[in-house]
Parts: structure tokens; sequence; C-alpha cells
């Protein structure tokens, strides 16, 4: 098994897991991903508009406070297999 599923295995709140897919908590790994994303128009349509890195590492934040203080929240999605 990936390394890296088996640290978020062992976390406090391990997240789901499928066959195919983990849903997991937010890692500082995700950070520059989850902002290039955010930055992206075609993405951000609906939405105001596209974020800055600074509002997206905020609201990354967000997200992960919401898992650590109430246990549910927006959770990360990963092949299961790569662990990506």
């Amino acid at each position: 098994m990936n390394a890296r599923i088996e640290f978020f295995e062992k976390l406090a709140y391990p997240g789901l897991a499928s066959r195919r897919l983990l849903l997991r908590n937010w890692t500082a790994n995700d950070a520059l991903a989850f902002a290039r994303l955010h930055s992206l128009l075609e993405v951000m349509r609906d939405p105001e508009a596209p974020l800055s890195y600074a509002e997206s590492f905020a609201k990354l934040g967000r997200y992960k406070q919401s898992l650590e203080q109430c246990g549910f929240g927006r959770w990360a999605v990963c092949l299961r297999r790569t662990g990506n």
C-alpha cells in the first residue's frame, strides 16, 4: 500500500474509502494544487471570480478547520491506488 495512504489511515479522521477513491482530510501537500485549481477562470466561472493564491490558502484553512473542529466538512478526494 502507498505510504501516503497509510499515513492518512492513521489520522483521527482518516476519511472514507471506496475501491477506487479515498476521501481524506486536507494536507499542506494539497495547498498548491488547490490554489492552482481555484485560480482558473474555467473552474471559478459560477462563483464571483477566480481566487488569488492567498484567498485559496485561506479557504483551504477553513476546510481543514471545519474537519478538525466539527468532524465534517469538505474533504480532499484522491485515487486510493496512488494517493494523488
